[in-house]
């Protein structure tokens, strides 16, 4: 039998003819797995970066063909621009993430050294942790490129649909309404309304009340009826009464504190109560279905037109105060603060009207003849309030004229602000006139794009200045106690920077409503303070809003410790010392010095800033930041070497270029000098230590005195000597060793001088001693009968008779005439 006939054939066995295919299938299988995990573990990417990386491939594919399509709604335009500005922050969260992964890795390479050269071989363990470390920095960057990759396609994208919205909205801004003075158009506006109102309450009659729904409905009454009672009394009567016992507060209040506080609950009861009673009342409403048809609210719920109103009342009353002119934020008399409080209240209702006429015009499906009809009126008088407005933005400005000619302010920015009140009441008084025109022309979106969104940039500057006014105020009181009638002008406190921190809070928080007001969507800030956060990067270095917010805090955190340090040392522990002035002040300032270093250091490090980056830059302009600054590191030098070496420190008494006076403190650059006429006198450091600089309290206080006396020639010098030893050796600041002496100086042309020569113990006193002095020569010289002389001239006259001849005629004396040369 042969070996063939020994193996059975695929018909004969099935299971033996499917092995080799089930084999095949398997090594495939194998192989391909293989493949995908050798491929995962060569490209870097994880499973979950894959799916994302797809994810964010699909919907940027979705968004391409998006963006070209025409019909598609403005709406699902910036959900689609939302969801893109998502996906981007997702990639920079992974790029970052990876970046940091690949920096660790390269400082992990770089600790390794430069690879040698091909002809020296590199030890096999060095060589094996420097090819994986190649590896992983491979890997690792494969992400980083990939989010790289999608995020500059999302940027492009993001560009794309930002024109097309824009495109957009210009063409939604010059569409053309029919025009709404023509007589034709009313009767055609008054038909549509009609119809849509019949349309309505045919859709509401359509709706079927069944008994359960009538039976639940009267069930829940007496506890509606209860909320909006509630609501109502908040609204109306609680707001009135708490308001009025505020304004009284304020009016009645004789210390700032009470006056402050009884601003602030003005301002809480305004904005407060009148919410929360209006949101029980729509709440209800909007539970049983009768404002919205979701009727997911029920004991809170506050329109957007509401609220308006709202915020119109609180800033008449906390603005403008038309019953406490006590206490009003702005310059005005009672009659301009009544006129422009009930301006911005008729402001306040027709910015809700044109909220009701934007929600409305859709839902009741208004023709575009009956929205121009119904939007022009509200348009026109809301031209003509913001007229008004100007006058009462003018009429503040006048004030503040009077008052800023009438104080001590800084001219240049008073006048700078009167400059931008000026521009704003401009731009309100044009367009007052424009909108009419336009809006009567049929272009009734432009007029509403420009008449409604001024009105609230004016409540909202308005509101500003309302919150500023407030916290200032509360500030203000929690300094000073003092009363309000004991208060003068001059006698106000001074804020210092709390009032600049305060507007710059509010001015920054104020920033994202102004842009909202203006059409810029809440995603699109929200784009904004990312990519704030994300920063820009310089070289390898990314200066981010985030980082500088962090640099700020840490280094202002660091500084105000040493400065607690430094107040602890000064007066706690330096007073329980022997050191003097000068070695405290340099010991202080010192530290001071340390604390700039310590906290520029540790905030740079906080912000993450790597300033490598910037290594060859700073090395270029180190240069010619030298030549330009060397004055100013060369005053620095000085200042450091003076408190080092001390040739003068605080408290000195000296004399340098022309000046005499004592140094009030060294600073970095230079230092001040306060004269014996309390002026100061700033002196660069470098002057004083290449100068030459004369202190005469440097080692010790002691110092000599020298009094010169002169009498006449008929005194006797014995006698002055011993007057003069006498009177010097009784002042209690003259040292008796060395004992004081008198010399006999010279004999001068009209008197016999003598000088007192004596130590003091404190040369401070030089001048006190030597007016002492002067006072005791002067009495015992009177009283002894020696005479201080004065200053005497002799004058010989030729040929006295006839000049009393010529005297006595009142003739003319002419000088005879020189004799001729021959």
């Amino acid at each position: 039998m042969s070996w063939r006939a020994e193996i059975p054939s695929a018909a004969e066995n099935p299971s033996r003819a499917r092995l080799p295919r089930l084999a095949a299938l398997a090594l495939t299988l194998c192989v391909l797995l293989f493949a995908g995990i050798l491929h995962a573990q060569t490209s870097g990417l994880s499973e979950e970066m894959r799916r994302d990386f797809e994810r964010w491939d699909a919907i940027a594919s979705e968004a391409e063909a998006l963006v070209d399509n025409n019909n598609m709604s403005v709406g699902r335009l910036e959900e689609m621009r939302s969801t893109l500005v998502d996906i981007r922050a997702e990639a920079t969260q992974l790029a970052d993430d990876n970046r940091s992964v690949v920096s660790d890795l390269n400082e992990r390479l770089e600790a390794l050294g430069e690879p040698p050269p091909d002809s020296v071989s590199e030890p096999p363990d060095v060589a094996e942790v420097r090819s994986e470390l190649e590896t992983e920095i491979r890997l690792a960057n494969a992400p980083v490129q990939r989010a790289d990759e999608i995020i500059q396609r999302i940027n492009y994208l993001l560009r794309l649909y930002d024109r097309s919205m824009f495109r957009r909205l210009s063409d939604e801004a010059t569409r053309h309404y029919p025009m709404p003075v023509r007589p034709v158009n009313w009767g055609i506006a008054w038909t549509d309304l009609k119809e849509s109102f019949e349309r309505q309450l045919a859709v509401a009659r359509m709706i079927p009340l069944e008994n359960s729904v009538r039976d639940h409905i009267i069930t829940r009454l007496p506890v509606n009826i209860l909320f909006i009672a509630v609501g109502l009394t908040l609204a109306i009567y609680i707001r009135r009464r708490l308001a009025a016992w505020a304004e009284y507060r304020i009016v009645t209040a004789s210390h700032k504190r009470s006056v402050a506080l009884a601003v602030a609950l003005r301002n809480l009861v305004a904005l407060l109560i009148p919410t929360i009673g209006a949101g029980m009342v729509f709440g209800v409403l909007r539970y049983e279905n009768l404002v919205d048809e979701t009727g997911s609210a029920f004991v809170f719920y506050l329109p957007s037109f509401v609220l308006v109103i709202i915020a119109a009342g609180w800033l008449r009353t906390s603005l403008f105060a038309p019953r406490a002119s006590r206490h009003r934020p702005l310059p005005l008399d009672d009659a301009t603060a009544v006129s422009g409080g009930n301006t911005v209240l008729a402001l306040g209702f027709l910015v809700a009207l044109n909220i009701i006429h934007r929600d409305t015009s859709a839902a009741w499906n208004l023709s575009p003849t009956a929205q121009s009809v119904l939007l022009f009126p509200v348009t026109v008088l809301a031209a003509l309030m913001l007229w008004r407005a100007a006058g009462t933005i003018r009429a503040i400005r006048d004030s503040l004229l009077v008052l800023i000619e009438a104080s001590s302010v800084d001219m240049n920015a008073a006048s700078m602000g009167v400059y931008i009140i000026r521009m704003v009441e401009r731009i309100v008084r044009f367009v007052a006139v424009a909108a009419p025109f336009i809006a009567a022309a049929g272009y009734m979106n432009l007029a509403r794009f420009s008449t409604f969104p001024v009105a609230k940039t004016l409540g909202l500057i308005a509101a500003a200045a309302v919150v500023f006014d407030v916290f200032t105020t509360l500030a203000r009181s929690w300094l000073t106690e003092k009363r309000i009638e004991s208060q003068t002008p001059a006698s106000g406190t001074d804020d210092g920077l709390i009032p600049v921190i305060i507007g710059a809070v509010i001015m920054v928080g104020s920033i994202p409503l102004f842009l909202m007001i203006w059409g810029v969507n809440w995603p699109e800030i929200v784009e904004l303070i990312q990519l704030m956060g994300q920063g820009v990067t310089l070289g390898n270095m990314r200066i981010s809003f985030a980082g500088v917010v962090k640099f700020l805090f840490v280094a202002g955190l660091i500084l105000g410790i040493f400065r607690v340090l430094q107040s602890l040392v000064r007066g706690v522990v330096l007073p329980r010392t022997k050191l003097d002035a000068g070695v405290r002040n340099a010991v202080t300032a010192g530290l001071g010095y340390v604390g700039v270093a310590i906290a520029l250091l540790a905030g740079v490090s906080a912000a993450g800033f790597d300033l490598s980056g910037l290594a060859i830059v700073a090395g270029a302009l180190s240069v010619g930041i030298g030549f330009g600054l060397q004055n100013i590191v060369s005053n620095f030098v000085s200042g450091i070497i003076l408190l080092i070496e001390r040739p003068i420190k605080e408290g000195d008494w000296i004399e340098v270029a022309g000046f005499s006076g004592y140094v009030k403190g060294t600073r970095v650059r230079s230092t001040e000098i306060e004269t014996f006429e309390r002026g100061s006198v700033i002196v660069p450091n470098s002057d004083l230590i290449a100068g030459t600089v004369l202190n005469r309290t440097h080692t010790n206080t002691f110092g000599r005195l020298a009094v010169p006396v002169g009498v006449s020639y008929d005194s006797d010098p014995r006698q002055v000597e011993k007057i003069l030893i006498d009177i010097i050796e009784q002042n209690p600041l003259v040292l008796e060793n060395p004992a004081p002496t008198v010399l006999f100086m010279e004999f001068g042309p009209s008197s016999l001088n003598f000088e007192i020569r004596c130590y003091l113990r404190d040369v401070n006193y030089m001048m006190t001693v030597l007016s002492d002095t002067n006072f005791e020569i002067f009495e015992r010289f009177a009283k002894e009968g020696i005479t201080i002389p004065f200053p005497q001239q002799t004058l010989h006259l030729h040929e006295p008779e006839k000049l009393a001849k010529a005297f006595g005629r009142g003739e003319t004396i002419r000088p005879e005439p020189a004799p001729q040369e021959e």
